[in-house]
């Protein structure tokens, strides 16, 4: 794999809120965690399988760093394991009813995305917009993916049950917390 892509896919959690209740983690060994809490509710805490397929240059007039990995797209498969992550910060996961409890098996398929890096300030909200205690913290660097990697409402064992989760309608995670 590219070094330099490795040194941003495979840094800290990919977060799509700065309570870090929707996160993604790939790891440098092809290993990769995904986290999926709405509010109290822990429902993916689950590793996964990833591997580069391959790598294209955007279509630029600018060709003079074409091993800057913001200015390609990469193609990579993911497959979401049964194999628990043992422990959400200090919280054991043992015991807790998740992954393969939660989703139907058609939920562990690889599947292919393709992703792509922005740089720049990306405020990144949580809570109703104008709520009192409405946060925005901002980052450094946006991770986008062609399709939410949570799996869709019916890959779930109870479909009504996570309709109102709005788990799929993003596909960015973002990286780099700025100051």
């Amino acid at each position: 794999m590219n070094e330099t892509l490795a040194s941003l896919l495979c840094g800290p959690r990919w977060t799509r809120d700065p309570d870090e209740s929707k996160t993604l983690r790939f790891l440098p060994d092809g290993t990769g965690e995904l986290v999926c809490r709405v509010e109290y509710h822990l429902l993916i805490a689950a590793e996964f399988d990833w591997r580069l397929l391959s790598s294209h240059q955007f279509e630029t007039s600018d060709t003079s760093n074409t091993m800057d990995p913001t200015t390609r797209q990469y193609e990579i498969e993911l497959t979401l394991t049964k194999r628990r992550i043992p422990k959400i910060g200090e919280v054991s996961t043992v015991g807790m009813k998740l992954n393969e409890e939660m989703l139907k098996e058609v939920a562990f398929e690889p599947r292919i995305y393709q992703i792509r890096f922005e740089q720049g300030r990306f405020p990144v909200c949580f809570g109703p917009r104008g709520a009192v205690g409405y946060i925005t913290e901002w980052f450094g660097l946006r991770l986008i993916l062609d399709r939410c990697p949570y799996p869709s409402p019916s890959e779930w064992q109870n479909e009504q049950a996570v309709q109102f989760y709005d788990l799929w309608d993003k596909s960015d995670f973002y990286g780099q917390p700025l100051e």
